[in-house]
C-alpha cells in the first residue's frame, strides 16, 4: 500500500469498515489502547462545520493553492496546505478569487459542485504540522491582510463522481 494509491472501502458493509480500520492502523503505525473501529450511523454525518443546512452537510472543502502562496508571501513563510484540512486543493485560479464564487457552480471531470459558503479559518491552521507547534496566527494574519477571516470555500456536491488529481476545475457561467 502506498499513500498515492486509490483505495475503496464500502463503508455500508461490515467488511469494508473493518478493512478501513486495518488500513488506517497500518498506515498510521501508531499504537492504540484497543482495536480501531470504523462506525456508521444512518442519517448522521460528521463535519467540521455546524449544521446550518442540508447543502452544507453535503459539502466538501476546497482550497486554492495560489491563495495559500499569496498568504505565505504575506506572512513570509511557506504554508503547508495540509494546515487547512481541505478535501480538494486546486491551483488554477487567481489568489482569493474563490471567495467570490459563492452561489456559482464548478465542474471537475463529471463532478458538479455549487459553492455554498466561504470557509472561516480557525486556530487549528496556526499549527506547523511537521513540528506540532503553534507558529503563526493564521486567522489574525488573514484578518490583517484581507479584512476578513476566510480562506477556502465549501461546495455542495450536486453530481457525485471521482475527482482525479490533475483534472482541471472550471467555473461555469452564472446560472
Amino acid at each position: 500500500m502506498t499513500p498515492d494509491s486509490l483505495y475503496t472501502f464500502p463503508l455500508r458493509e461490515a467488511d469494508g469498515r473493518k478493512a478501513l480500520a486495518v488500513f488506517l492502523m497500518q498506515f498510521l503505525a501508531e499504537p492504540l489502547r484497543g482495536e480501531a473501529e470504523v462506525v456508521q450511523a444512518e442519517g448522521h454525518q460528521f463535519t467540521d462545520i455546524s449544521v446550518h443546512s442540508p447543502a452544507l452537510m453535503r459539502s466538501i472543502s476546497l482550497i486554492n493553492l495560489a491563495t495559500l502562496r499569496d498568504l505565505g508571501d504575506h506572512v513570509t513563510q511557506h504554508l503547508d496546505p495540509r494546515r487547512f484540512r481541505a478535501n480538494v486543493y486546486f491551483d488554477d485560479a487567481t489568489p482569493w478569487s474563490e471567495l467570490d464564487w459563492v452561489g456559482k457552480t464548478l465542474k471537475s471531470g463529471n463532478v458538479l459542485l455549487r459553492v455554498v459558503r466561504r470557509t472561516r479559518r480557525c486556530p487549528a491552521t496556526s499549527v506547523d504540522l511537521e513540528r506540532g507547534v503553534h507558529d503563526l496566527n493564521i486567522p489574525r494574519s488573514i484578518l490583517g491582510y484581507r479584512g476578513h477571516g476566510d480562506c477556502g470555500i465549501y461546495a455542495e456536491v450536486l453530481s457525485p463522481g471521482h475527482l482525479q488529481p490533475g483534472t482541471k476545475m472550471s467555473l461555469l457561467d452564472d446560472q
